[in-house]
């Protein structure tokens, strides 16, 4: 579904052995309807309009998050996630990574942007 104008995921929500989901570049805002989706392993949700992620707290066997450039601030609703491996945080409005702490096995968090160089003249 990348890149497509796909904005309600309420269609997937009986999905509940799906284990890879991207949604990156969509126009979704509202992950609620994911809620019951806990197989996932890989959720992409880079590039789209989701500001809560309260719908990811019992995805226990969540491998790998996505949220590159996804308007979200708060964490907190992953913390309970042991399993997740990678999470790219890249252009969010995280400034507080504390909830990420008990995520021991965690081996990948990208949260810089990479700076851009100056033109010269």
């Amino acid at each position: 579904m990348t890149g497509t104008l796909v904005a309600d995921v309420a269609p997937l929500a009986r999905l509940h052995n799906l284990t890879r989901l991207d949604l990156g570049g969509t126009r979704v805002a509202d992950i609620g309807p994911l809620r019951g989706l806990i197989k996932l392993r890989g959720l992409q949700l880079a590039g789209t309009r989701v500001t809560e992620l309260s719908a990811l707290c019992e995805m226990r066997e969540l491998r790998f998050l996505d949220l590159g450039g996804v308007p979200v601030a708060d964490l907190t609703p992953l913390s309970g996630l042991t399993e997740l491996l990678e999470i790219d945080l890249r252009g969010t409005r995280v400034s507080d990574l504390s909830p990420l702490a008990a995520l021991t096995g965690c081996a990948i968090v990208t949260a810089a942007t990479p700076r851009r160089r100056r033109r010269q003249a």
